[in-house]
């Protein structure tokens, strides 16, 4: 996993990522108009799924990142997201290999809502599909 950094990996790229849990969990408290009934363990796990927190503590591997973030994203996600990656830019040796793109017209999902049936490619769908096949063979053919 690259958080540990047991397994070597070449580059990463996420796309859209909840990058702390409690962002997440707000999100689905909106939608719901019910809070979650937080406990401890939960909490203890909400700490441990909160990556920008997580960087703090080092980055083990530092493996090139990508991150795209849609601009139609939930503003907590692409909030989040950003501060990730100012925190991997502080910690990383090559503050570069950090990148943060992002897509207009990008909402969270990258299909037609509920995504459960095959469906032709969105046109922000096909963006990202064509910034993550340049940026992997950019950086694979580096490595």
């Amino acid at each position: 996993m690259v958080t540990t950094g047991r397994i070597p990996i070449k580059a990463v790229a996420v796309v859209n990522p909840a990058v702390r849990i409690r962002s997440a969990v707000e999100l689905i408290e909106a939608g719901f108009g019910q809070a979650y009934p937080w406990t401890a363990e939960s909490r203890k796990t909400a700490d441990e799924l909160d990556f920008v927190a997580r960087v703090a503590g080092g980055v083990a591997a530092q493996p090139p990142l990508l991150l795209v973030s849609g601009e139609l994203d939930h503003p907590a996600f692409r909030t989040d997201a950003a501060a990730l990656v100012d925190a991997l830019r502080e910690r990383y040796a090559h503050p570069d290999d950090v990148e943060l793109m992002n897509v207009p017209d990008l909402p969270h999902p990258l299909a037609e809502e509920p995504g459960l049936e095959p469906a032709p490619q969105l046109p922000a769908a096909k963006v990202v599909d064509e910034i993550l096949t340049r940026w992997f063979l950019r950086q694979l053919a580096a490595k």
